[in-house]
């Protein structure tokens, strides 16, 4: 591998973009150091690794918001504070329960983030891992030869995977290290939760990419293509691309799912 490497151009180093197809839903990343943004049509979410801040935008309402890892911890007290509530009043309800009914009940609660349990840990992905069995085909994919792959899980397989060698040198597996820091930055939340990250969070970041053996380019489950690599490009990342646009209002803190509060604030 660092053989093939030598022959890359220098400026060949600086980045990743990639558009990823998954049935009616698209994704495109870019790379660029220990900085990630991600668009899928609707939101755009940038993650800057070296000044450990996340910010989402909403194109269509022109708006951003802004989270460091201060605010993490302070989301993950908050929902500590809001178990620690709910489990009070549950306790309150276990007096009139059964003695059976009891133990199951709290062992749950002795489980749970507000009693320091294992409840404020990241949860396990709970499946084992993951092999891949080279079949010797070969395919083209968005200009790039991937070779085909049976990925077994458990014992059981019903996905194959068209992988770019990490040899080829248009993604290197340095170039994933941003996805390390992006999860080393959301398990803020647990810590503010009153757990610890788990000192594999490295790998569990990779996911399989972590043994894979190459990047995916093509993903097939019971014959049917289900993700599609379409671009793929090493070369320099814009650094707007990593920046809110001019004109957009901040309405807090970076949005996370569910339902999205704020209001406009300044910045």
């Amino acid at each position: 591998m660092s053989a093939v490497l030598l022959f890359v151009p220098a400026a060949a180093y600086s980045g990743v973009t990639a558009t990823m197809v998954e049935g009616k839903k698209t994704n495109t990343f870019f790379i660029e150091g220990n900085r990630l943004r991600m668009e899928d049509g609707k939101r755009i979410t940038i993650f800057d690794g070296d000044a450990k801040r996340l910010i989402t935008i909403d194109p269509a309402k022109r708006t951003y918001g802004v989270s460091t890892e201060a605010d993490m911890k302070a989301m993950g007290a908050k929902y500590r504070a809001q178990m620690q509530a709910a489990g009070d009043q549950m306790r309150k309800q276990m007096e009139k329960m059964p003695p059976e009914q009891r133990k199951k009940l709290q062992d749950i609660l002795d489980r749970a983030p507000s009693s320091g349990g294992e409840s404020a840990r990241p949860m396990e992905h709970g499946k084992g891992e993951t092999h891949y069995q080279a079949t010797g085909a070969k395919r083209t994919v968005a200009g790039y030869s991937c070779e085909m792959y049976r990925v077994v899980e458990d014992g059981s397989s019903d996905e194959e995977q068209c992988l770019i060698p990490w040899s080829a040198g248009v993604v290197k597996k340095s170039d994933l290290d941003v996805l390390k820091s992006f999860a080393s930055f959301m398990s803020q939340m647990f810590v503010g939760m009153g757990g610890d990250a788990p000192k594999d969070l490295g790998e569990r970041a990779l996911g399989d990419l972590a043994r894979a053996p190459g990047v995916p380019a093509l993903r097939l489950r019971g014959g049917e293509e289900v993700g599609e690599l379409k671009r793929l490009e090493r070369g320099p990342v814009l650094g707007d691309k990593f920046a809110v646009p001019a004109g957009y209002t901040k309405v807090g803190q970076a949005h996370l799912g569910g339902r999205e509060d704020g209001a406009p604030e300044d910045d």
